[in-house]
């Protein structure tokens, strides 16, 4: 069986597949993208896997199947040169890219006005754990692993020692918030 002449009807962009070659470390471009069926191992280097094994799984995800096999032992699984490339290249398929042109940009000013839970930080999520130990809220294991499996329920806790300057015990406003309504359980 004879796979030189194999094509299909799908189109690539030549000039990103040569910069994505280029990037891969392959020198002779125009040689490799001539080739009108690529092995496993060739496909992984188009697709930016670590081994044919992991192309022919992503080829199959893709619906893309093998049209044979190299001869001899050792030989390979032969793709479609065609559906290779544009599958690479397809901005819907591709889970990560390199090309800025199908990246989600966020700018700056909107990461920095985000609204940010108190939880989202670690070390303020166990600094208020050991607010809330202090104030016996948290007196056995089962509250503190609900507290670190749901922190969000302590909301209203978290925002009545926040009101109150975040007292640490020991200090003049820790009873201050011992006594208001932080302190009633």
């Amino acid at each position: 069986m004879q796979y030189c002449c194999y094509m299909s009807a799908a189109h690539f962009d030549h000039t990103e597949a040569r910069n994505t070659l280029r990037e891969r470390g392959i020198t002779d471009c125009d040689h490799f993208l001539a080739k009108s069926l690529l092995t496993a191992t060739e496909a992984a280097i188009v697709l930016g896997v670590k081994n044919a094994r992991t192309a022919r799984d992503t080829l199959n995800r893709w619906g893309i199947e093998s049209v044979g096999r190299g001869s001899g032992r050792t030989g390979e699984s032969l793709y479609p040169a065609d559906l290779v490339w544009g599958g690479q290249l397809s901005p819907l398929r591709r889970g990560r890219t390199k090309n800025p042109n199908h990246t989600l940009e966020i700018p700056l000013t909107a990461v920095l006005e985000a609204p940010t839970t108190w939880y989202a930080d670690h070390s303020t999520l166990v600094g208020f754990a050991h607010i809330l130990t202090a104030a016996d809220w948290l007196t056995t294991t089962t509250d503190v692993i609900d507290y670190f499996d749901k922190p969000w329920k302590w909301g209203e806790q978290h925002a009545q020692w926040a009101a109150a300057g975040r007292p640490e015990p020991d200090t003049d406003g820790w009873q201050l918030l011992l006594d208001s309504p932080f302190g009633e359980q």
